[in-house]
């Protein structure tokens, strides 16, 4: 796995110093009109991400109630599992406002992937993979960390959004000039949003390459998941929402995160283990 994620570091790094000279130019090149349904697409970047964290949520679940867990805990895991519910579908609702249409059917979507994701880890769980004891809080954690620290970062950093830029460029030097936070979403193109969330899916890539039980070749997985965070980038230089180098530093930004998160989850759960007998 570390062999994965160093030479991804390697990759986006090297493609950042390529396409940072040319930043402006290549977003003139990609910007276009995208239709609704290509909208509509480009949004659906939520769903997976959110699914990690409600696969998550019923996994602990499964895991922690039955009786030979101390009363104690097993309260926590169920006030757990019902804040976590909520606030998932909460930021998942408010990930979809700038689709009014979509918000008809969210609760519907969330339904599907509450149901979804439970009967994945109750597989998970009859297989006894227990190396989801950490894995699994891996997506939750990014999810509310990227949620909260990518918003305010985007305020920090306040760069004019493309669409922005095409009417005064000089917007596309000065960004980096601006003092204080910013609060208003005409300047929070950097990092992407959706596409650090996007970048979550890189967790289906750890689970491959840790879990030998698993009998699926892990480019099966890899390329499809690299795919998609690809082609969402795309969409988001293509709306003019963002620049190249927005999208290359936001997948680096959550693959960093991912595998810190992986080695935190990972001694956690080994020192819960231990202490407490959990």
């Amino acid at each position: 796995m570390n062999r994965f994620f160093f030479i991804l570091y390697g990759v986006l790094i090297l493609l950042l110093l390529i396409v940072t000279p040319f930043d402006l130019a290549i977003s003139h090149a990609l910007a276009h009109e995208m239709n609704g349904a290509s909208r509509a697409i480009s949004e659906m970047v939520y769903v997976p991400p959110f699914f990690i964290g409600f696969f998550g949520i019923g996994y602990y679940v499964l895991r922690f109630s039955h009786k030979q867990v101390p009363i104690w805990f097993r309260v926590l895991v169920y006030l757990g599992a019902l804040v976590g519910v909520y606030g998932l579908s909460y930021m998942f609702i408010r990930s979809m406002r700038f689709l009014p249409y979509y918000l008809g059917i969210s609760p519907f979507l969330i339904l599907g992937m509450i149901i979804g994701a439970y009967f994945a880890s109750r597989y998970v769980y009859k297989k006894r993979w227990f190396e989801f004891d950490y894995l699994a809080s891996i997506g939750m954690g990014l999810i509310v960390f990227l949620y909260f620290v990518v918003t305010h970062l985007k305020r920090l950093f306040g760069r004019a959004r493309y669409y922005l830029v095409v009417d005064d460029e000089s917007l596309f030097t000065e960004w980096y000039q601006l003092e204080g936070m910013v609060y208003h979403r005409d300047f929070y193109s950097i990092p992407s949003g959706h596409t650090t969330f996007v970048s979550i899916a890189l967790w289906f890539i750890i689970v491959v390459l840790v879990l030998p039980q698993i009998k699926i070749k892990p480019w099966i997985v890899i390329v499809p998941t690299l795919a998609w965070i690809a082609f969402q980038g795309y969409c988001r230089i293509c709306l003019g929402e963002h620049y190249i180098t927005d999208i290359v530093f936001s997948v680096l930004f959550t693959a960093v995160f991912m595998h810190l998160f992986y080695y935190i989850s990972k001694y956690i759960r080994e020192f819960l283990a231990v202490k407490f007998k959990i």
